[in-house]
């Protein structure tokens, strides 16, 4: 939070104020984030959410065995073992944590883990609080914390146990602001501007790649940013970043992945492009080009040096997918637009970004004596908060700079009854929103997830090996905790496309000896069926095809038309038939005679009627003689 509101600094705060207001807001955002505490250690062991955070938990388990090395290349992820996209330096720091902590065993780890989410969004909370006092005053200051610290988006994704890298971006989107801040004002050298930018750049993209798209941002702030000297200092920052990128690739183990997904040569090739173009601008303003016409060429030559770099093209390309265009990304949860839900979905809009969503008109249309760092801040939140109604991923980002925004925008108005109404505007709905947290935490596990806890702790038991084929949003559960190796799981096709499809597909599949023939030579044992109505058109349109040659949805909200095709598959007739022969289907109507219902969960369905069933199904698969791979 380099820099003012839009002026030279009237009611900044004494030190004593500075640290009042952090240790305040530091205990708010901390018991907003343990409100969790009983739910997130039910039995004295931490409970993880079944999603992400539940690999995360994997690789920390396994780092704080083998420390310092990190999980890379998993041997339970498809038929060869599949690498993770997650840089190491948040499981490798969670890790870390737990070893400082005293932890003497992978569950006293985990425990230590838990907590580190909650600690961090409270320190961040309380160091902004601190600064923007310091800076603006104490109501900006608490403007400021206060939103970091209770926004229900930033304190759901730093609760007790919910260790995703999610709760860390918080802190990294702000490290970037203030680096990218502090080089657009030139108030340092380039040496040591630089420094503090390449460390916040590669710090963020070894937490996760995506943020690559923040530190593009910063890049294009400082190409053409005011001050002559601020491209000197980015083109250093991001040669510094560039470098970190590569040495991280070259301590990869062999095989892994070149794409955009995993940190390695194309993130490199664009930070070094970024480098050039700000270092040619630079030098072009030094011989006596304009801001916007050297920005222009030193960009298009920047641009020119990342394509050069094998592999950096091909994967920007690619990577353009992640806005649409890529059947599986575009059926993630957290890619759907914000707005989803249509006009019923802003109340939880208002909350998820706080307050200073309804102050950012403010920031713009008063922009007399702006500063660049206000300028920064402006672009920043203005960028992300769009992002954010594109895709919810960056949801919890764009919320750590409007928290910001708003207290600029206090500070800006003033301790003067516009300055006081402002900071009430933007604080209610966050205090309303992390109070209903309190009195209600979000579970730790939500009752969808139950069932396939219990299919894993059933298969655990089970003496035969192999592998189990799961929906997609399930793999990671019975990775975890059934031991078993899982062909799909929530990182869809990132490690290997092709497999990907083949494995998801065998759901689709209508004929059971080529269903079997399939899993004998993928090493599958055992086949985890949910209820095939939501499941088959859902499972088709990740593959790219039309979920309308499924399942038809009536008009007016009547039941659904199901084809002769879902009728078919080898999962109908297993969920619904229970394997039995229907002789009226024809050819698609025999009896399986290889599968086996092992295990049927006792939740319901919401369907009723014909269409009703138990949550999860388990059926093993009879191989038949002959070698098949592997079976873990």
């Amino acid at each position: 939070m380099t820099g003012e509101a839009g002026g030279p600094p009237r009611d900044g705060g004494s030190r004593r104020l500075a640290l009042g207001a952090a240790l305040v807001v530091f205990l708010l955002a901390a018991l907003a984030r343990l409100s969790n505490l009983a739910e997130a250690f039910p039995d004295g062991r931490a409970l993880f959410p079944p999603f992400d955070d539940l690999y995360h938990a994997r690789r920390v388990a396994d780092t704080f065995a083998r420390f310092p090395f990190v999980l890379e290349s998993d041997p339970l992820r498809g038929v060869a073992p599949l690498f993770c996209h997650w840089p190491p330096a948040w499981d490798l720091g969670l890790a870390a944590f737990a070893v400082a902590a005293g932890a003497r065993s992978v569950a006293e780890a985990l425990d230590a883990a838990a907590f580190v989410p909650p600690l961090l969004g409270a320190l961040t909370a309380a160091v902004a609080a601190a600064l923007a006092t310091r800076r603006w005053g104490l109501l900006p200051g608490f403007v400021a914390g206060g939103l970091l610290g209770l926004t229900p988006a930033l304190v759901e994704a730093a609760q007790v146990s919910r260790i995703d890298h999610h709760a860390a971006e918080p802190l990294l989107v702000l490290a970037l602001l203030a680096a990218t801040a502090r080089a657009a004002e030139a108030r340092g050298g380039a040496a040591p501007d630089g420094l503090l930018l390449g460390g916040a750049v590669a710090g963020a993209l070894l937490v996760h790649p995506a943020l690559l798209l923040v530190a593009g941002l910063s890049a294009v702030v400082l190409l053409f940013a005011a001050s002559s000297r601020a491209p000197l200092a980015g083109a250093a920052g991001f040669a510094l970043a560039s470098a970190a990128v590569l040495v991280h690739r070259a301590t990869r183990s062999e095989g892994y992945p070149e794409s955009q997904w995993f940190l390695g040569t194309p993130h490199a090739g664009l930070l070094l492009g970024a480098a050039a173009a700000l270092g040619a601008a630079a030098l072009l303003r030094r011989r006596g080009w304009g801001r916007a016409t050297a920005g222009a060429a030193a960009g298009a030559a920047g641009a020119a040096i990342a394509a050069a770099v094998p592999g950096t093209l091909p994967a920007f390309l690619e990577g353009s997918k992640f806005f649409g265009g890529d059947p599986w990304i575009d059926r993630v949860a957290e890619q759907q637009p914000l707005l989803a839900g249509g006009a019923a979905a802003f109340p939880a809009v208002l909350l998820f970004l706080g307050g200073g969503l309804l102050l950012l008109p403010v920031l713009i249309v008063r922009r007399r004596g702006a500063t660049p760092a206000s300028g920064v801040l402006l672009l920043f939140t203005v960028a992300l908060t769009l992002l954010a109604f594109s895709r919810a991923r960056f949801a919890v980002q764009a919320a750590a700079l409007l928290a910001v925004a708003a207290g600029a925008v206090v500070a800006r108005l003033g301790h003067r009854p516009p300055g006081r109404a402002a900071a009430l505007l933007a604080l209610a709905p966050a205090v309303w929103g992390g109070a209903g947290l309190v009195h209600r935490p979000a579970p730790v596990v939500p009752d969808l997830a139950r069932p396939a806890l219990r299919a894993a702790v059933a298969l655990r038991g089970r003496p035969e090996p192999g592998r189990v084929l799961t929906p997609e949003n399930w793999g990671f559960v019975f990775l975890v905790g059934a031991g078993r190796g899982v062909l799909v799981d929530p990182f869809g096709s990132m490690s290997d496309p092709r497999a990907y499809e083949r494995a998801l597909g065998l759901y689709l599949e209508t004929r059971e000896e080529r269903f079997v023939e399939a899993c004998r030579h993928l090493g599958v044992r055992f086949v985890a069926f949910e209820s095939p109505l939501a499941g088959l058109p859902e499972t088709a349109r990740r593959l790219g095809l039309p979920g309308e040659a499924f399942l038809r949805e009536a008009a007016g909200g009547g039941p659904p038309t199901v084809t002769r095709l879902a009728q078919a598959t080898v999962w109908w007739r297993a969920y619904y038939d229970g394997g039995r022969a229907r002789p009226e289907r024809g050819p698609w109507g025999a009896p399986l005679t290889r599968l086996e219902k092992v295990y049927e969960d006792p939740a319901r369905t919401p369907e009723v009627g014909a269409y009703g069933g138990s949550m999860l199904q388990l059926w093993r698969v009879d191989p038949g003689p002959g070698p098949d791979v592997d079976r873990r």
